[in-house]
């Protein structure tokens, strides 16, 4: 649906961990063909969390994805490819049915 409705393909990073590969991407693919990049990993804070209070123990800190710099600008809306993560367990096959849903489909 993305590519027929925009051009724009969605790229999923699967167990992305803290996402280098997909900060690489998002620094090094053209905008103008990516639409987003979704990092599934099942350590992400849950995505409804307030992203204003600390990351439980045991789970990935997404500052470097959504925290903010020291003159209040969000690090969010500075990747040129919209970086987005998902908290998934991969193991049962409907989580993968259900992410191409959601991001793809």
């Amino acid at each position: 649906r993305d590519v027929e409705a925009s051009g724009k393909i969605t790229i999923m990073d699967l167990c992305s961990g803290k996402g280098f590969l997909s900060m690489l991407l998002s620094e090094q693919l053209p905008p103008d063909k990516v639409e987003k990049i979704v990092l599934v990993d099942k350590m992400w804070p849950m995505n409804n969390a307030a992203r204003d209070l600390s990351v439980p123990e045991g789970r990935i800190n997404w500052d470097h994805i959504y925290g903010q710099a020291a003159d209040g600008h969000c690090f969010f809306d500075d990747w040129p490819i919209r970086l987005i993560t998902s908290k998934q367990d991969l193991k049962p096959p409907s989580t993968l049915r259900a992410l191409s849903k959601r991001h793809i489909a």
